[in-house]
């Protein structure tokens, strides 16, 4: 059996950590809705212009613009304490995570996401 290629981001499952841009969300204390969108704007290093709503993230998170590594790790710190404390807020945030990767994934980039 050939081994995948590791760079190729047609490989999602087995897309080579060294070429991912890792992001870190901290959302440990996040208990509102808008520390939700400020934990992802901190983490995300997302644009001056991002307007700190859902329809804002969805939309830095797939522009081309803010999208510039050949692909995404992000690691949601404090998922658990957050989704306990917002809620469908916090259903949302994935919600939209997961539209972000199922978009990167149609164009050949990589967009991983992880709770812990």
């Amino acid at each position: 059996m050939a081994k995948p290629n590791l760079t190729d981001p047609k490989n999602n499952d087995v897309y080579s950590l060294d070429r991912m841009h890792v992001c870190v969300v901290d959302l440990t204390a996040a208990k509102t809705k808008k520390a939700l969108l400020d934990g992802c704007a901190k983490g995300l290093q997302l644009p001056a212009h991002f307007g700190g709503n859902w329809d804002a993230l969805s939309d830095c998170l797939l522009d081309e613009a803010w999208a510039t590594a050949p692909g995404y790790l992000i690691v949601v710190k404090g998922a658990r304490e957050a989704a306990k404390a917002c809620g469908e807020d916090f259903a949302t945030l994935q919600e939209i995570l997961e539209e972000a990767a199922a978009g990167w994934k149609e164009e050949g980039k990589a967009f991983s996401v992880f709770l812990g």
